[in-house]
């Protein structure tokens, strides 16, 4: 019975070692005396012919890498077993010679891609070489082994991939191998896109050889040949000394100028011996004209250029920031308000940092644009009139927040404002009451001095008045009248002592036609304030229709008795023929400080605007004739100025200038902003730093101060020993928000108006 359990055990090893390919062996049949005692149903073992076979002592093959790889066969008296090869059952439909049940068909044969198929199957996650596995159709048996299905490896030459199995095994086979084709298929496609690279790289080549040779040629070009006499034409322009200078407009070796090299294939330099002239040389006596004609044209455009519309607008950056920027409109202005909550935890401690940032970039821009347009300054003929203006900085044209949100943040409003398209002006509007803003200036004797000598205190400034019209009809467009008004030493009386006529600017101040120069500081903890450097177009009096001069002859100026004091309630002091063409006149009264230690005077300013009664529903429908009556009350706007009298001076030469000839004084920093008790060694920009921080103590004088009650009947932040008593800033309901309403209304209290020389 041990014996019996030996022979089966030898049985179902060599089932197990049974090799794939080793077919059924014919075994010599054994002689009667070699067979043992036992039942025929023992496998033989075919020995060495030196070893005579024992069947009673077989020993079992090792099962280890290099073991016994011998021929394992069955005596012929044993029946084989069904699946000989051990193969699943769909190789076995195979190897039985059944139809296939399935096929894939190939995009081409696949020996022609053999290499990309089996690379891709390897890199695909779900295909992973089987363990023991090896050669080349390992791909095909871990299909196999994954989906059931069998599948005949193809030739070199085959089209087609045969399977065999059940329906649902062919079917997730063929899944398999068509996603590994298709990815092949890709790959293919990756060799045609590296053959474009290819090209492309050729032709860049091919490109960065031509532009070297290009180079090379305007190199010599740029240069003064050695010998002129190889040329026969010569030609020699003349840049004018008066403007932009030749390097500064077309660079140190005039490379402005080199498609005009290139074209003509001539030689275009500055002769060493005449650095103001620009000469050419070539061999074409047609190609010199029309250098000549582009030289002239290239010279109007760097004036054009050089005389820069510059504008720039900023963002101070607040001490206390909060989470939104809201612009605040009606049906004629939008303004900026900083709304929210203050910024918490990680940003409130950023903050700092940040701020220093945006302010370090801004000083960078303001700079930078103030000394590039006065550079370009000196060649624009006209009245030119430099002021920095402190009121309330409005919106033209800006783009709405993304996604339509109804705030911005920061940086995207920030990134807005400085945007080219974008168009504002500064406006009469400052964010305080008026009786807390005189109250504020009268204590600031740190800062401000009064303007006349006789002067006792700086409460005691006299006003100076002026008046600037507007008409009804087609001059509304066309025409703007300004007065001012003086009294004679000793007279009691105020007579109309200038009388200006100017042209106004299109749609306010913020028209196409930009001026030289307009910086604009958007502070939400002070006024705005602006840089502006404005062209006003005037008309002779002798241009003007006889009826308007006639007009201008009657204007006349009626005392009241509270006029010298700027802070009472506004009584109307022009008087005018009531059937003159006139849609609205502003008046306006201001008092003037000297900045301490400067040559700088202050403008405070109070503007009255008295418009006809229903003329702005009706402009389009009101006859020339239209003598309706003026409002009783105003609307008033307060407003400043802060100049050097010495501008006027240096910009006054513009009004006289020829055409081709520019202003002889020095267009630098140093000549508008003159550092105070600084030596030679100074630096050029210490004087303007040192006006834009007085600039600066001005805006924060007529900025926004919140006063809230206390229980303890807490002072103002002015002091009991006010000159005046200070009437609180009206703020709006919502805690958030940050500049104080200027009336009932947030927009309350601006001038929509071009104001020419008044503001």
């Amino acid at each position: 019975m041990a014996s019996q359990n030996r022979i089966d055990f030898e049985c179902s090893g060599a089932q197990e070692w049974t090799l794939p390919g080793y077919g059924k062996q014919d075994v010599p049949k054994a002689t009667p005396d070699e067979l043992p005692k036992q039942p025929p149903a023992a496998p033989a073992i075919k020995g060495t012919p030196s070893t005579p076979v024992r069947p009673a002592v077989v020993p079992r093959p090792a099962r280890g890498r290099g073991g016994y790889r011998g021929r394992i066969g069955r005596s012929s008296g044993v029946s084989p077993k069904p699946n000989l090869f051990g193969d699943s059952p769909a190789k076995s439909k195979w190897r039985g010679k059944l139809e296939p049940t399935g096929l894939v068909k190939l995009p081409a044969p696949f020996g022609t891609f053999k290499n990309e198929f089996f690379g891709v199957a390897g890199l695909t996650g779900s295909i992973r070489k089987p363990p023991g596995a090896h050669g080349r159709y390992e791909v095909f048996e871990e299909i196999s082994r994954r989906t059931g299905a069998f599948i005949k490896p193809p030739f070199y030459n085959d089209n087609t991939i045969y399977l065999w199995g059940e329906p649902f095994q062919v079917a997730a086979a063929k899944d398999i191998i068509l996603t590994i084709v298709a990815k092949c298929n890709n790959a293919s496609k990756k060799k045609v896109v590296w053959e474009k690279i290819m090209a492309h790289s050729v032709s860049k080549e091919a490109r960065v050889e031509l532009k070297e040779r290009y180079d090379a040629r305007l190199q010599v070009l740029q240069k003064q040949p050695d010998s002129s006499s190889e040329f026969s034409d010569l030609m020699l322009f003349l840049w004018p000394k008066d403007g932009p200078s030749i390097s500064d407009s077309l660079g140190s070796q005039l490379e402005a100028l080199d498609n005009i090299r290139v074209k003509f294939n001539c030689h275009v330099f500055v002769p060493k011996d005449l650095p103001n002239h620009i000469c050419a040389m070539g061999h074409n006596d047609e190609a010199m004209r029309q250098i000549v004609r582009r030289l002239r044209t290239k010279w109007t455009e760097v004036v054009a250029n050089y005389v820069v519309k510059g504008k720039l607008y900023l963002v101070e950056p607040p001490t206390a920031m909060k989470s939104k920027i809201v612009v605040k409109k009606d049906a004629r202005l939008a303004k900026p308000l900083l709304r929210g909550t203050p910024l918490q935890g990680p940003e409130a401690q950023q903050w700092p940092d940040r701020a220093s940032l945006i302010q370090s970039k801004n000083n960078a821009r303001l700079l930078s644009m103030v000394e590039r347009c006065l550079k370009g300054v000196v060649v624009v003929r006209g009245h030119l009139r430099m002021r920095v203006n402190l009121g309330s900085f409005v919106l033209d044209q800006y783009r709405i927040p993304a996604d339509d949100k109804p705030y911005y943040v920061l940086e995207e409003f920030r990134e807005m404002i400085l945007h080219e398209q974008t168009k504002g002006r500064l406006i009469p509007g400052l964010k305080v009451h008026k009786d807390e803003l005189l109250a504020r200036c009268y204590q600031a004797t740190h800062l401000l001095q009064p303007y006349l000598s006789t002067a006792q205190s700086l409460s005691s400034a006299e006003p100076a008045f002026s008046v600037n019209f507007e008409f009804l009809g087609q001059s509304n467009s066309m025409l703007r009248l300004e007065a001012e008004f003086a009294r004679s030493p000793g007279a009691s009386e105020y007579e109309t002592t200038q009388r200006r006529w100017l042209k106004p600017r299109q749609d306010g101040q913020s028209s196409d036609k930009r001026p030289p120069l307009q910086v604009a500081v958007i502070d939400f903890e002070k006024s705005d304030w602006q840089l502006e450097l404005k062209s006003l177009e005037f008309y002779q009096a002798s241009s003007i229709d006889a009826a308007l001069r006639d007009f201008a002859g009657t204007i006349k100026f009626r005392s009241t008795a509270t006029m010298h004091d700027i802070s009472a309630k506004p009584e109307r002091k022009v008087e005018f023929s009531q059937s003159a063409p006139v849609a609205r006149f502003i008046e306006k009264s201001a008092i003037r400080y000297k900045i301490k230690g400067t040559n700088y005077t202050l403008e405070i300013a109070r503007y009255d605007e008295y418009s006809r009664a229903n003329a702005s529903a009706l402009s389009n429908k009101l006859p020339a004739s239209y003598a309706g009556p003026f409002t009783t009350e105003p609307n008033t706007s307060w407003g400043a100025s802060l100049f050097d009298p010495h501008w006027d001076n240096l910009l006054g030469e513009h009004a006289n200038l020829a055409i081709g000839h520019a202003a002889q004084y020095d267009s630098s920093l140093e000549s508008f902003f003159p550092a105070r008790g600084a030596g030679g060694n100074s630096e050029k920009s210490q004087g303007f730093w040192a006006f834009v921080d007085t600039v600066k103590q001005v805006a924060g004088l007529m900025g926004p101060v919140r006063t809230t009650a206390t229980s303890s009947g807490e002072k103002s932040r002015l002091g009991a020993n006010s000159a005046m008593s200070v009437k609180p800033t009206t703020v709006q309901g919502r805690s958030s928000d940050s500049s104080p309403v200027m009336g009932t209304t947030d927009l309350a209290g601006l001038l929509n108006a071009d104001l020419g020389t008044l503001f």
